[in-house]
């Protein structure tokens, strides 16, 4: 069955795609180009997979390979540019596998210094500027974040301390970046803390939301009848998402995560609201009727939050506090399509929208990529 839904309510012809066939999916800054990938089988019951570049203003797919599981592992799309070139992560050979449209591929390389290849996760919109992370870094720690400037790597410098105000451990990860390519965000990397950093536009790094951030130095349980010292922090963390910077670097989106130790001065309780900080201003909103993340923001301040779970979202101004909607709601409001519940993930310039649905397919529920775009951009 077939529904064609022609939005002429809102009178902005609108087109709507969801990517049930595929793992995740991931959008170019300009709102041009899909990516993802699907995997099958040969006729050996070997896994063969199939990288796939969506052009969203045409419609046409340009699907590759297939390349057998031997060759490439492929286990995540990271990042697509704005020239179409798809970057997925790559277990069999480390770093990324990138792919363009016209059907090369290439590997990823080990910046100097790291002994792991980069693992690219943002483009800038020109494609010039990229960012990621390699595995053992100069200073010898886990991860270390990487820019891409005109095929150069240039390793980022980390905070003076991790998320917990100790020395840090495992380092970090740059995981998006603006589309002027002037800041740039990632995380800690230190067991489960993740500390949202941002490199402000002169290159310096910072922890996001330095405003409503707290260390908070208690004397932990160790179980056994000793103490031990620990910092608790409530601070802005974030995860591997690569859309949760506006296009100018204005806006951040993460997640504010609030700590107190339990009765048994043992276990940690975690709350988590949504957040948006403003890299201008350097003033943090926080969301505490939404138990979930931020995921992304409008240069003009239109914010995208996910409730915990990721059955479904909003959409708020974010200085005023106000909510403008449900995801469907707003969607069918701007675009007259409708949506499933679910979330956006990123709103680009030109209009077209990147969201995420849980939906039930076959034996469970799976997280499935959609947009949605004006159909004159």
């Amino acid at each position: 069955i077939e529904v064609w839904q022609p939005g002429a309510e809102t009178g902005v012809p609108s087109r709507y795609r969801y990517m049930i066939d595929y793992f995740g999916g991931v959008i170019s800054p300009n709102g041009k180009w899909f990516g993802a990938f699907y995997n099958d089988y040969d006729e050996n019951d070997n896994t063969i997979n199939y990288p796939v570049i969506i052009n969203i203003e045409t419609d046409k797919r340009i699907v590759l390979g297939p390349y057998p599981a031997s060759m490439f592992g492929l286990a995540d799309a990271m990042a697509i540019t704005d020239q179409g070139t798809l970057y997925i992560d790559d277990s069999v050979n480390g770093g990324v596998v990138g792919f363009t449209p016209d059907g090369d591929y290439f590997l990823s390389q080990a910046a100097p210094g790291f002994s792991g290849a980069t693992v690219i996760e943002g483009s800038a919109l020109d494609g010039r500027v990229m960012v990621g992370w390699g595995t053992g870094s100069p200073e010898g720690y886990t991860y270390g974040p990487v820019k891409i400037v005109d095929g150069e790597d240039q390793p980022l410098p980390l905070p003076e301390l991790n998320y917990r105000g100790d020395e840090h451990d495992q380092g970090a990860m740059a995981r998006g970046i603006s589309a002027n390519g002037e800041i740039i965000y990632g995380s800690t990397w230190d067991n489960f803390d993740f500390g949202m950093v941002y490199w402000d536009r002169s290159g310096e790094p910072h922890f996001v939301g330095e405003d409503v951030r707290k260390v908070k130095p208690v004397q932990r349980s160790d179980g056994m009848g000793d103490y031990y010292d620990y910092n608790l922090v409530d601070g802005i963390i974030c995860y591997a998402s690569a859309s949760q910077v506006s296009p100018n670097g204005k806006w951040l989106a993460g997640t504010y995560r609030k700590e107190e130790l339990a009765d048994d001065e043992m276990s940690i309780e975690e709350t988590y609201y949504a957040a948006f900080f403003n890299t201008e201003t350097g003033k943090t909103y926080i969301f505490d009727e939404y138990s979930g993340s931020a995921r992304s923001a409008t240069d003009d301040g239109i914010g995208f939050i996910v409730n915990s779970g990721g059955a479904s979202g909003y959409v708020v101004d974010i200085e005023s506090g106000t909510q403008l909607g449900t995801t469907e709601q707003w969607i069918y409001d701007n675009y007259g399509i409708t949506v499933p519940a679910g979330y956006i993930q990123r709103l680009c310039p030109n209009g077209m929208v990147l969201g995420y649905s849980v939906m039930n397919v076959g034996p469970g529920n799976l997280s499935v990529a959609w947009y949605v775009r004006p159909t004159e951009m």
